[in-house]
């Protein structure tokens, strides 16, 4: 069963719930999910994880994302207010998901890392934009027409990276194949997840969900703080997410390490 991610060049006019149904009938695979909705008019780099790698969407769908795109604005404003403009969506903003979101309506704050302008003919304002996971791009647009007191709409978008994961990587629905599935493993050591590798004989533990100590550990990484996600691996094979119980930079030994969250499907 093959297990991994494929990094899909989501065409116009598809909904990413149709784009992964469809990849989940080329690949003839049971499992799959994608790590961040894009509009259907919008384009780029979707994220799809099938069959055992669906469990490790926690780690891919807190990637940055990167898009690149054009707001149109809906009155004439001078090209240097609008760029200094731009510099007041950076850093740390608070954004209410629109209505059409799948999530619940509450403000919440997102970082964006970037906002360059690139271009801007007339009213149409092209852009380039960086930003934590969950933030609403076309929410950006509207509070930019409103801070600009002429108010604007997305009119295109398109994702060009998710973390480490770039559209020059990705593959339109046409041309996919098996040979595109990017190993869970390999997709993994690109995200730089926290890891813990453990012995042997904690494998019967692991399977039944039980929590593990500082006994059943081999190596870890002494940054990993209490409540971060973590992979726990066997050798070069991850075996299972969990959540850190306490703190790795000074260990109680009489305590449980690590609650067990999810387990993979393993040979072993």
């Amino acid at each position: 069963m093959i297990s991994g991610i494929v990094l899909i060049d989501k065409p116009a006019d598809l909904t990413s719930g149709e784009v992964v149904r469809r990849v989940k009938k080329i690949l003839g695979v049971k499992k799959a999910g994608h790590s961040g909705t894009l509009d259907p008019k919008a384009t780029g780099v979707l994220l799809i994880a099938i069959n055992e790698a669906t469990k490790a969407m926690p780690f891919f769908a807190k990637l940055s994302k990167e898009y690149i795109g054009k707001i149109t604005l809906h009155k004439d404003v001078d090209e240097e207010k609008i760029l200094n403009a731009a510099s007041k969506f950076v850093g740390k903003i608070r954004q209410v998901p629109p209505k059409k979101s799948a999530v619940k309506r509450v403000e919440r704050t997102r970082t964006v890392y970037s906002f360059e302008i690139k271009r801007i003919e007339g009213r149409l304002v092209s852009f380039k934009i960086k930003c934590e996971a969950g933030t609403y791009i076309r929410k950006i647009a509207y509070d930019f027409g409103r801070y600009l007191g002429c108010g604007a709409h997305l009119s295109e978008l398109r994702r060009v990276k998710i973390g480490d994961f770039s559209e020059n990587e990705s593959v339109g629905l046409e041309e996919l194949n098996r040979t595109h599935v990017i190993l869970l493993e390999e997709a993994l050591g690109r995200v730089n997840i926290k890891k813990v590798y453990v012995k042997y004989l904690a494998i019967k533990k692991i399977r039944n969900g039980i929590p593990l100590l500082i006994d059943d550990i081999e190596k870890y990484d002494e940054s990993i703080k209490i409540n971060e996600l973590i992979g726990v691996y066997l050798k070069n094979k991850i075996i299972a997410i969990g959540i850190a119980v306490q703190s790795f930079d000074n260990i109680d030994k009489r305590k449980l390490l690590i609650k067990i969250k999810r387990v993979f499907k393993t040979d072993d």
